[in-house]
């Protein structure tokens, strides 16, 4: 550590350059909360909220810590996810594919504190969402809309199809 005094040349040539492009802020991150207002807690039981035309919602909320923070859970009930061994695979790596297009759009989720997950599994796809509840309905909406709305690539299938046999060759081996 040391400390200099600057000559008047290089000041000068300092405060001439311009801005540099490469050196800008980030653009602002959507996700990040606003309202961190604590929850005033409520009942510990969970309730009904909607339970129509194949949905079924219901809401508990935090009796304990009564922070603004929340994890909703949902199942895309299907009977065709993995009524094969064959099925399964593909939706597997069907939700890989949609892993794998929302990864660069959800980052500044991640660091605003909201995560999501997806998997496949006997019973359909299974959606959750994390974080501070402030923001969590904007990244349902991105992963939502992901799944309805997928883009497809044949570089990003291959890549994934290939992770994905690799994977069961390598548990096929291990068992």
């Amino acid at each position: 550590y040391g400390e200099r005094k600057l000559d008047q040349n290089t000041v000068a040539q300092w405060q001439q350059t311009g801005a540099i492009a490469e050196l800008a802020m980030p653009a602002r991150n959507e996700f990040i909360a606003e309202d961190f207002s604590l929850s005033s807690g409520g009942r510990a039981i969970p309730r009904a909220v909607e339970n129509d035309h194949g949905v079924s919602l219901w809401w508990r909320d935090d009796d304990h810590f009564n922070i603004p923070k929340g994890r909703a859970y949902a199942l895309l009930e299907s009977p065709l996810a993995a009524n094969t061994a064959e099925s399964l695979a593909l939706s597997q790596l069907w939700v890989s594919m949609v892993e794998d297009q929302l990864n660069e759009r959800t980052y500044p989720a991640r660091l605003a504190g909201l995560s999501y997950n997806l998997s496949a599994n006997w019973r359909g796809i299974n959606f959750t969402v994390s974080g501070f509840d402030d923001k969590q309905a904007l990244l349902a909406r991105e992963v939502l809309q992901g799944l309805v709305d997928p883009e497809w690539r044949v570089t990003r299938f291959e890549r994934l199809r290939a992770r994905k046999l690799r994977a069961l060759q390598n548990s096929r081996e291990q068992a």
